[in-house]
């Protein structure tokens, strides 16, 4: 990070970006599903063909010959020979073959199935990068791929409706270690567009090394600017050059000190940080160093024109997930705090419970949550699914009223401002504002003081980043995990790691070529075409079983079959039909009433959450346009005497999340 001042600046007036920086090394691994797969598409191209299956019989199966005029019998050759060549390096890239392997299969196949027209060498066949000039950047390397080409490229592809009047980029940067018998590691600078949908990370430039370390389009000026840099708590001191989150003087939004509290059962402690209501920190504040004790010395970007205060947000996953919501669990399950320790028989059911309802979690959930007992490898995502979804069901039966009560305002105030609409109200922004103050202030007397360390007092600040930005969920790490996990998969050789990835993403970007970008909320996919039904008078046509509509898939079946429409009401799917005009409608019952799940702090149908009984579901069909569906949602059964009962959760805002 001490060489990013080196890396390419572009200082056009206007793309409103966000630069992230992570330091810390909470990587999410990659899904067994996506790994190389999830990058590919980054660049927004459908796999077409595929190379499965026996190689002998595929090779015979292709008719190098044709049947058309002879005249036209070259061309015709040389494009299916053009395809087959496409098609084995899209193989080789998205099964992320090691070269070598590739290299030995061409001087295989070449003599035999009349292939002689294939490349000798896997470099040809790729249109592999032959030359890479890194940047020397002691104590590493760098090489910059950019930014400008990036956006020209992906810019282009969108249609003019797709393309904001101001573009936000999202950058991210964070350290990945290559190999365990290394101190060698990579700390990628990641980009991603934030405000337009669907879009994926992509690779600004790569250093290596074994220590830290306006656009014009089609006559349009875009304008371009950095506004936000997001990082957890050490970087962001890093960076700043200020204080650290353990010192007195650590909060970066307000000039509060903090105080040390031991721990009850040995002579260690932390610093804690009792008081709410200090004065707020602001860009005057900070370059005048009106807090010296904040200040080590002076950073190099209070040289950029940035807001040093409001301009550095605080990120949601570092700070709710992997700090707020684990400190709750451990105090909960390990007794890390004084006064609060589940008895045994409470902790084998807290672990049985988030095992069995992780079942009833909707698909667009990449990771599914564990038990308690994994608690320390529990991910961020695992985490954030608790905090925002499933804490409040499975916690009911678990906690004392009163450590029920002070949980579900950390999970009602965050909801609010993770929530795309809410967080655009002020008066819920305010409101979300006050509980979570709440929540801190509780905590003291329910954790004991020095439960009150860095996160849990920046959650009182946390509203102001939702007042600014929108949506906390949009300035978060979350995108970036598993990008970073799968850049480490494409290095394979450690003597030249930069090189070799360099070379993998030039093979990429060659195979698999930009089309035109679909947006995909106009997008609708079927799949399992069937006759079985259920179907209501008048609507005939195909019937499937999954539809992908959106950003989620929907199926007959658990978990994937129930949904909020837009008059807020539960609707469970029971069959998906395409009328002779190609109209989609979903077949299906309503819950002809629902309950709140909790009242306290207020009702809980206002951020989604109801309870519905199965006696309640209408044993009439109802067919609706797929538009009327508003959100996705996770029913999941409550554990109590009444077994016919279920949560119904909605999901708001997860597209970007993994």
């Amino acid at each position: 990070m001490n060489h990013l001042s080196d890396c390419e600046v572009y200082n056009v007036p206007g793309i409103e970006a966000v630069l992230t920086m992570d330091d810390g090394d909470s990587s999410e691994p990659v899904d067994e599903e996506s790994d190389v797969d999830s990058y590919l598409s980054l660049y927004d191209s459908d796999s077409q063909n595929s190379c499965y299956g026996s190689d002998e019989n595929l090779f015979k199966n292709i008719d190098w010959s044709s049947s058309e005029s002879e005249n036209g019998l070259e061309d015709e050759v040389k494009k299916k020979q053009d395809d087959f060549c496409r098609t084995l390096g899209h193989w080789v890239v998205e099964s992320n073959i090691p070269r070598v392997h590739v290299g030995k299969l061409l001087k295989c196949i070449r003599p035999h199935f009349d292939l002689s027209f294939l490349p000798r060498d896997y470099r040809t066949l790729l249109k592999t990068q032959r030359k890479v000039t890194l940047k020397e950047m002691p104590p590493g390397h760098y090489f910059h791929f950019g930014l400008i080409k990036y956006l020209f490229e992906f810019l282009n592809s969108l249609s003019p409706t797709q393309i904001p009047l101001c573009i936000e980029l999202c950058v991210n940067v964070d350290g990945i270690p290559l190999y365990k018998s290394s101190r060698s590691q990579f700390w990628p600078i990641l980009g991603l567009l934030r405000n337009i949908d669907g879009a994926k990370p992509f690779v600004i430039g790569i250093f290596e090394g074994t220590k830290t370390n306006g656009v014009i389009l089609n006559g349009k000026v875009i304008p371009f600017k950095i506004s936000a840099i997001l990082c957890d708590a050490p970087a962001r001191s890093f960076l700043t050059d200020v204080k650290g989150h353990t010192a007195y003087f650590g909060c970066p939004k307000c000039e509060t000190k903090g105080k040390y509290a031991k721990n009850h059962n040995s002579k260690k402690g932390r610093v804690t940080f009792p008081t709410s209501n200090a004065r707020l920190r602001n860009n005057h504040s900070f370059r005048t160093r009106r807090q010296a004790e904040h200040h080590k010395g002076r950073s190099l970007l209070e040289e950029l024109n940035l807001d040093m205060v409001l301009n550095i947000p605080l990120d949601s996953m570092h700070l709710c997930d992997l700090g707020v919501m684990k400190k709750l669990m451990l105090a909960w399950a390990k007794g890390k705090f004084e006064r609060v320790k589940l008895s045994k028989a409470l902790f084998c059911l807290l672990d049985r419970l988030m095992c069995s309802v992780s079942n009833f979690m909707p698909t667009i959930f990449c990771r599914k949550l564990r038990g308690v007992v994994d608690l320390d490898r529990l991910k961020s995502t695992e985490l954030r699914q608790f905090r925002l979804f499933l804490g409040p069901v499975i916690l009911k039966t678990i906690l004392p009223i009163q450590l029920y009560q002070h949980f579900l305002l950390f999970h009602y105030g965050t909801r609010i401002l993770s929530d795309p609409e809410l967080s655009g109200l002020p008066e819920m922004i305010s409101y979300a504002d006050k509980i979570l103050k709440l929540f801190v202030h509780q905590s003291k007397t329910l954790y004991g003081k020095k439960f009150v360390s860095f996160n849990v007092h920046c959650l009182t600040h946390l509203a102001q980043e939702a007042t600014t930005y929108g949506s906390i969920d949009t300035i978060t790490c979350y995108p970036f995990e598993n990008f970073l996990q799968i850049l480490k998969t494409l290095c394979k050789k450690s003597s030249k790691p930069l090189p070799t990835v360099v070379k993998r993403l030039s093979e990429i970007q060659t195979v698999k070529h930009r089309e035109k970008k679909k947006n995909p909320e106009q997008t609708i996919l079927f799949f399992g075409e069937h006759r079985k039904g259920p179907l209501v008078p008048a609507l005939f046509g195909k019937q499937y079983r999954r539809v992908k509509f959106g950003y989620f898939t929907l199926r007959k079946k658990v978990p994937d079959n129930c949904v909020i429409l837009n008059d807020m009401s539960v609707f469970i799917v029971k069959n998906f039909v395409q009328d002779r005009d190609g109209q989609i409608f979903v077949i299906g019952s309503k819950y002809s009433t629902y309950n709140d799940l909790f009242i306290y702090p207020a009702p809980s149908r206002i951020v989604g959450e109801v309870v519905v009984t199965e006696n309640d579901l209408s044993t009439c069909l109802l067919a609706f346009p797929l538009s009327f569906i508003k959100f996705q949602a996770a029913k999941i059964p409550i554990n109590s005497s009444d077994d016919d009962k279920f949560a119904v959760i909605s999901i708001r805002n997860e597209v970007n999340m993994y």
